[in-house]
C-alpha cells in the first residue's frame, strides 16, 4: 500500500506574534540596534567631555620599625615609625569652544539619524509583513478554489460516465470531461 502525501498545514500566528518575531530575529534591525546605542553612548561621551575630568586619591602610610625606637618629639625625622594620610584632588579641563561645543550637536544629529534609519527599517519589516501575510492569503483561498475545482470535476466526471451507462452521453462529450479533469489535476 503506497501511503498519500498529505499536504503542510502552514501555522497561523497573529500579526503582532509575526511581528515581534521579525524585530528580534532581522539582522538588520539588530544592527540598527545597535548603532543607535553605540549613537547614544558617544552622544553621552560628547557631553561628558564639557566637563571637566576630576581626580580623588587617597593615601596611607603606616609603618613600625622593630629596632628602631619611636621619638617623643613630633618634629625629629623618624623613617623607621610612622603614621601618614592625604587626600589629593586632580582636576584636568582641556576647553576648545568650538569643539567640544559642536561635538554634542554632530552627535546628537547623527544619533537622530540613527533613530530615524532605525524607525524606517521597522517600517519596512511592518511592510513585508503584510504583503507576505496577504500573499499567503492569497494562497490559501487559491488552493481552496482548486480544491472545489476538483472536486466538481470527479463530480462531473461521475455523472458524465453515469449517463454513459445510460446511452445519454456522446464520446465527444466523454473525451471533453476527461480533458477538463486532467487539465483542474494537472493546475492542482
Amino acid at each position: 500500500a503506497s501511503a498519500r502525501l498529505k499536504p503542510l498545514k502552514p501555522e497561523v500566528r497573529s500579526y503582532e506574534a509575526l511581528l515581534e518575531l521579525a524585530r528580534s530575529q532581522r539582522f538588520d534591525l539588530k544592527m540598527a540596534r545597535a548603532q543607535v546605542t553605540a549613537r547614544e553612548a558617544l552622544a553621552s561621551k560628547a557631553v561628558s567631555d564639557l566637563l571637566p575630568d576630576l581626580g580623588l586619591i587617597g593615601a596611607l602610610a603606616y609603618s613600625l620599625g622593630t629596632s628602631a625606637e619611636d621619638h617623643p618629639d613630633p618634629f625629629a625625622n623618624d623613617p623607621f615609625n610612622g603614621f601618614g594620610y592625604g587626600f589629593y584632588l586632580g582636576l584636568n579641563w582641556s576647553f576648545s569652544a568650538a569643539r567640544l561645543l559642536g561635538n554634542p550637536r554632530q552627535a546628537q544629529a547623527a544619533l537622530r539619524k540613527s533613530r530615524a534609519q532605525l524607525k524606517g527599517l521597522e517600517q519596512l519589516v511592518k511592510l513585508e509583513l503584510i504583503e507576505h501575510t496577504e500573499q499567503v492569503r492569497r494562497h490559501e483561498k487559491t488552493l481552496e478554489a482548486k480544491k472545489m475545482a476538483m472536486r466538481a470535476a470527479k463530480q462531473w466526471m461521475t455523472s458524465t460516465f453515469i449517463n454513459l451507462s445510460s446511452g445519454l452521453v456522446t464520446s465527444g462529450r466523454i473525451l471533453n470531461t476527461l480533458r477538463s479533469y486532467f487539465q483542474a489535476s494537472a493546475a492542482y
